[in-house]
């Protein structure tokens, strides 16, 4: 279960993690709770006239049994929330970080993938792209690299907003055909060198899978960014497609190679290999080994979502609140514990 809420352009996310499973323990142990006390109940003195007993303690019963209750459901809430996942994110505005757009331009991209992505996931990127350094804070400074089979700055470091959006309107597919993520990475690395910001990002989207380019492969890139304090978020674009291919599609024998390479060729000729369009596990990898996230998104109507996230990301502190949480709940057992042996001690 997360909630979220802002207080003055600071986003705040408290993650409690599982929501069913948070109820079923907190559920539970109020339950338990209740029976405990049913049967300690059973060792009270019953009165008939709860006038008198209310004059000879001196409280009113219903309104301290019902503060009993809530102090005690709280101190379960307290406690389970510190053995449980209990996470709070804080998302300051994103004018304290530098980031840079990479955005793949291969020819894939100026597919609608059957109407999900209108006119195509190319310019769906780009609109959506422009919508979001429009809302920017002024101080924020954004890059723009392109990829396909290499990688090309489009432009360096800049606040103006016009000159980012001019870049992006020009964007278009080109060859070499390829998805040079490698290469991307290290442009936005070269962009982002010139940032006198602490934290930095790039927010690479792609719909396909990495090639090497120009000989830059995808763990020599997390390296580089790790080892210059760079947090990647990746945007996965586009339907999961499967493509089934074979051995025995091709004529093996026409092949200029050793006899004995052939035969171990045709060994394999009947078995067949599927191949996904869009590789979530490499843009999984990138995200994770750079302490950022991956966003898939399967329709123009979540990209926006997306996007955005994965920017304000680049400013996000994560706090573990476990142990405020222990804390609460111990301050609480403490209060309990003093309210039942003076205002509502039970008689015995």
């Amino acid at each position: 279960m997360v909630l979220a809420f802002e207080i003055q352009a600071t986003k705040i996310v408290i993650d409690i993690g599982n929501e069913n499973l948070f109820v079923f323990l907190v559920m539970s142990l109020v339950i338990l709770h209740l029976l405990v006390l049913k049967q300690i109940r059973k060792r009270t003195i019953k009165f008939a006239n709860y006038e008198v007993l209310k004059k000879a303690i001196g409280i009113e019963l219903l309104r301290s049994n019902i503060l009993v209750l809530i102090l005690r459901v709280l101190i379960i809430i307290s406690l389970v929330l510190a053995l449980y996942k209990f996470q709070i994110e804080i998302i300051k505005p994103v004018a304290d970080v530098d980031f840079v757009i990479a955005i793949d331009v291969s020819q894939t991209m100026m597919n609608s993938d059957d109407g999900a992505f209108l006119p195509s996931k190319l310019e769906v990127a780009k609109e959506t792209a422009k919508e979001i350094i429009r809302i920017l804070p002024e101080r924020t400074k954004v890059g723009i690299v392109s990829f396909s089979g290499n990688a090309r700055i489009e432009i360096p470091l800049t606040q103006n907003k016009d000159a980012l959006i001019n870049s992006l309107d020009k964007l278009t597919t080109r060859p070499p055909a390829g998805t040079a993520m490698g290469d991307a990475i290290v442009a936005g690395i070269v962009v982002l060198s010139n940032s006198t910001k602490t934290k930095k990002g790039i927010v690479l989207i792609t719909d396909g899978r990495p090639t090497k380019g120009l000989g830059i492969d995808i763990n020599e890139s997390i390296r580089s960014a790790k080892e210059n304090n760079i947090t990647i978020n990746t945007i996965g674009l586009g339907k999961k497609n499967i493509t089934t291919i074979s051995l025995k599609d091709i004529n093996i024998t026409s092949l200029n190679l050793p006899e004995s390479i052939k035969e171990e060729i045709l060994k394999e000729a009947n078995k067949t290999y599927n191949i996904t369009s869009l590789d979530e596990k490499s843009l999984i990898y990138i995200a994770n080994e750079t302490g950022g996230n991956y966003y898939y998104v399967s329709n123009q109507t979540y990209i926006k979502e997306a996007f955005a996230d994965a920017v304000l990301k680049f400013n996000a502190v994560t706090i573990d609140a476990r142990k405020y949480a222990l804390l609460f709940g111990v301050i609480l057992l403490l209060v309990e514990y003093l309210l039942g042996a003076t205002r509502f001690k039970t008689i015995p």
